[in-house]
């Protein structure tokens, strides 16, 4: 049985990421061998869609690690979709 709570830890949070990631460098040769280069930062990536009169028509928030993109936010106005 668990008990489960809620709210703002960050040594638990910490914590968390330390073991996944120790989890995954383990599961995973290709994570071993990017370990301490210059390809296992996490870079940001921000790209906007502006419509011809400059209005934001769409965006992404993200970031790139190794050979992943991760994609936090995406939007796309309503006219533009489809």
């Amino acid at each position: 049985m668990f008990r489960m709570e809620t709210g703002d830890d960050k040594d638990r949070r910490d914590l968390l990421r330390r073991r996944l990631r120790d989890t995954n460098t383990q599961a995973s040769p290709i994570l071993r061998a990017l370990r301490g280069t210059p390809a296992e930062r996490e870079l940001p990536l921000h790209v906007w869609a502006l419509a011809a009169d400059g209005a934001l028509a769409g965006g992404l928030v993200g970031h790139t690690w190794t050979t992943w993109l991760h994609v936090t936010y995406l939007w796309v106005d309503t006219p533009h979709r489809g």
